[in-house]
């Protein structure tokens, strides 16, 4: 059954994007290989490290978005989620001002972006006002 209140239909949001986020997480962690398998990238310490680095970063996202009760930590749980793409939008489009064509990296990047701009845009205009 679907909810019309703005704050439980965030929540429904935030929980599953935090299911992605730590989903990311742990593979990124635990099964290193999968993650390059995945986006076809040849494995790289530095690389397997930093993508280590940021699934740890969405686990800890994902745990905040789980842990959101009430208004206020709901609204701070999407200003964190939506900080999140934008920074990593910028760092996106570093790797494409750099000459990274559209691997998959790239394109999963950008298309994830997208629908993360687009939840957490669209969940900021439910709460205004709240």
């Amino acid at each position: 059954m679907e909810t019309r209140d703005p704050v439980e239909r965030t929540k429904q949001a935030l929980r599953v994007w935090a299911g992605i986020r730590i989903g990311y997480g742990v593979v990124a962690i635990l099964a290193p290989r999968l993650m390059f398998r995945l986006l076809r990238m040849e494995p790289h310490p530095d690389a397997r490290g930093f993508n280590a680095f940021l699934g740890s970063r969405d686990i800890v996202v994902g745990a905040v978005a789980l842990r959101a009760s009430t208004t206020e930590q709901v609204r701070a749980a999407v200003d964190l989620n939506h900080g999140n793409e934008i920074v990593d939008s910028v760092v996106l489009a570093q790797e494409i001002r750099q000459g990274r064509g559209a691997d998959p990296f790239n394109v999963v990047g950008v298309v994830f972006n997208a629908i993360g701009h687009a939840t957490w845009l669209t969940a900021r205009a439910r709460l205004r006002g709240r």
